[in-house]
């Protein structure tokens, strides 16, 4: 990568001045733990699935988080659940508080059916949910049956969900984690004779004291040690009046794996099955950016636990958090927790990942404080890959739209991560293709102010065009033929923003001296030009040029990058452009 002179300059003078590199940012250095096999990350499909879901929306609900396990159908409603006919079983009431699983009666998202498309679509593991409470074993094992004659690997499976919830008929049905116990020794004995590869798991309570819940995990694996593993529900819950909600819930999300494992006999594993984030009022939390990143939070804070080999989440935001999470995870065969500190001292907030496998090194870095920090990689990694971060000014706020993944090209081994952010280091972050969603920017603007690109998400298309430099030949033609056509842009519903490494003041004089209508964006630091990949060193004839290479982005009104010219023809830029536009 060349740099900008101004930047070569900026930094000479800096290391002059003893300052630091990122000055007013915590400089952290990354430590690696032991390797351990690579758990097993995943969701449950019942929150893939909605009412009226089709069979072929299930799968592609899955193929867009690319998840290692579906468990199938998931957790509270598999003690509800007719696997035959896709709906509730019949005579069964539902507890109030499993009320929403009534709008899933009938979906056709919820088959076994869909199950074996959303596994083709993904190559993911499914892990098959047994109804221990309201069906019987020859049902059940039906269903396993079934399933192998879709070619459904049936290696993984629970004996339900929940059962030492003090909620419907659970008490009733196990008095006890001993009753539950000796009844799943039965089922798994007979599982096991049909299907020998398939490891069991029997249900875990989290700790409290609430009644039937102290002493269940000791009795239930007490009453059936024939089991692979126990699995464990976790729920952490965010109070926006904390002074750091960020940070305040996450020693809470390992207390109910650390209560179990104890009592677990050696060579039990430990599943958590059901995951999220709760509001006080007991609701998942929905449309925050807390969401995504306390989830991917959970999730390394739990991989991080040598007996955890399975994970499943039970509400996946929509914000691109925990599918990055899931990419990084789901080819990875070996796994090290990052821990980050200061001269010895561990950073609160700072948290990451390091997964190894046949597509290369890849690295899950999270900062849940408010300010940015900058860490080191390079005791972990001699040159960390590329990748790219997710972040938004306010984790609170509700979330009109995901935010834009920010191109990030690690610099001798340090990487900047921006205060409530998550970095994906996984090769991705080059030059933005045609279907990626174009890169998130904020700079300021002729028009006065600062224009960032999110904000025409949803309303219009961008014409984004990088030109070398105001009044030169070549770019006034540019911009002048932009100028004449600007109406043929609005009647394509498309805005059209010029970027150069130009100031402020040199766009308005070539504003004024060719009467252009359209804003000119500084990018004086060359940071945006860069992650487009359009800033560096070219190669014309026998010269070399080091600048802004000539280059137009069109993006939809979904953000995405549909088309990328590398722009030869000055005079025609504006006629090819608009030719592209109406072709939306």
């Amino acid at each position: 990568m060349t740099m900008p002179l101004r930047w070569i300059i900026t930094a000479t003078l800096a290391m002059a001045l003893l300052a630091p590199a990122w000055a007013q940012e915590m400089a952290i250095t990354a430590e690696a733990g032991p390797p351990r096999p690579a758990p097993t990350v995943g969701v449950n499909a019942e929150v893939l699935a909605t009412p009226g879901a089709s069979t072929a929306e299930l799968a592609g609900a899955a193929e867009e988080l690319g998840p290692g396990v579906i468990r199938f159908p998931g957790g509270a409603m598999a003690s509800y659940w007719d696997w035959e006919t896709g709906d509730l079983v019949a005579g069964i009431e539902v507890p109030e508080v499993f009320s929403w699983v009534e709008a899933l009666g009938g979906s056709d998202a919820l088959t076994l059916e869909a199950l074996a498309l959303a596994i083709e679509a993904t190559g993911a593991t499914p892990l098959f949910v047994l109804n221990i409470q309201n069906s019987t074993l020859d049902h059940q094992l039906d269903m396993l049956r079934s399933a192998r004659d879709l070619r459904l690997p049936v290696e993984l499976v629970e004996l339900g969900s929940g059962h030492y919830l003090n909620v419907g008929t659970n008490p009733e049905r196990f008095p006890t984690g001993a009753d539950y116990g000796r009844e799943c020794a039965e089922w798994i004995e007979a599982i096991k004779a049909e299907f020998p590869e398939a490891r069991v798991g029997i249900v875990g309570a989290p700790p409290g004291d609430q009644p039937r819940w102290p002493d269940w995990n000791r009795d239930a694996i007490q009453a059936c040690p024939e089991a692979d593993a126990m699995s464990l529900s976790t729920y952490a819950t965010v109070d926006d009046a904390d002074d750091d909600p960020m940070v305040s819930t996450l020693p809470g999300w390992k207390q109910t794996v650390a209560a179990a494992s104890p009592l677990l006999p050696a060579g039990k594993a430990i599943w958590v099955t059901e995951y999220s984030l709760r509001e006080l009022d007991g609701r998942t939390v929905e449309g925050r950016w807390i969401h995504g990143l306390h989830l991917a939070a959970q999730a390394l804070a739990l991989l991080a636990e040598p007996r955890v080999t399975l994970l499943a989440v039970q509400n996946p935001p929509g914000d691109g958090t925990f599918a990055a999470v899931l990419r990084a995870t789901t080819h990875a065969a070996e796994y090290r927790p990052l821990s980050f500190s200061v001269d010895g001292d561990q950073v609160a907030g700072a948290m990451g990942g390091h997964f190894e496998g046949a597509e290369g090194d890849h690295f899950v870095l999270l900062n849940l404080s408010p300010s940015a920090l900058v860490v080191d990689l390079s005791g972990v990694s001699a040159e960390p890959p590329t990748g790219h971060l997710l972040t938004t000014a306010d984790p609170m706020a509700e979330l009109a739209r995901p935010p834009a993944p920010q191109p990030v090209r690690p610099d001798g081994g340090q990487v900047r991560l921006p205060a409530h952010s998550l970095v994906i280091l996984d090769g991705s972050g080059g030059p933005p293709e045609v279907g990626e969603l174009a890169p998130d920017f904020e700079l300021p603007s002729s028009g006065g102010g600062t224009i960032r690109l999110s904000d025409y998400r949803g309303q219009s298309a961008v014409v984004l065009y990088f030109y070398p430099k105001d009044n030169t030949p070549g770019c006034t033609t540019q911009a002048c033929g932009i100028r004449d056509n600007l109406p043929r842009f609005e009647d394509e519903n498309a805005v059209v923003l010029g970027v150069s490494m130009d100031d402020l003041e040199s766009h308005a004089e070539f504003i004024d001296d060719y009467d252009l209508n359209f804003p000119l964006l500084a990018d004086t630091e060359g940071e945006v030009s860069e992650a487009y990949g359009v800033y560096g060193t070219h190669q014309f004839g026998d010269r070399e040029y080091t600048g802004i290479l000539r280059t137009t982005f069109v993006i939809d009104e979904n953000g995405r990058i549909t088309d990328v010219i590398k722009v030869q023809d000055v005079e025609g830029h504006a006629s090819d452009v608009l030719e592209l536009l109406r072709l939306f």
